[in-house]
């Protein structure tokens, strides 16, 4: 049975290399994006031959319950997500907080 492995943050830099490993590797991934438009935008950047293997689960934001859907039937998680921008007026709450928050919302 193949494995199923969830990437936090799929629309990043790195999520991107992580994604293209782990689908050459055989592995089926779901990927967590904000909208349609970043699924797509994932989507462009995968072979052909892998996009059968790709699945997306849309998480607007780190709350509470947000990753319950996305974790359900993984075999295991690489998170990947993180909150950045420059304009930031209060960096605790806009880039710390959701930084701790999501690794443990997701477990």
């Amino acid at each position: 049975m193949t494995k199923t492995i969830l990437v936090t943050g799929a629309s990043s830099f790195i999520a991107g290399w992580i994604i293209r490993y782990l689908l050459e590797k055989g592995y089926n991934v779901r990927g967590t994006v904000r909208s349609a438009a970043k699924e797509k935008q994932v989507l462009d950047g995968i072979a052909e031959e892998y996009r059968k293997q790709m699945s997306f689960v849309h998480v607007a934001d780190i709350t509470s319950d947000s990753f319950d859907e996305a974790v359900r039937d993984v075999d295991g998680i690489i998170h990947v997500a993180s909150p950045f921008h420059f304009k930031v007026t209060d960096p605790e709450k806009a880039l710390l907080l959701p930084a701790i928050h999501g690794p443990t919302r997701a477990l």
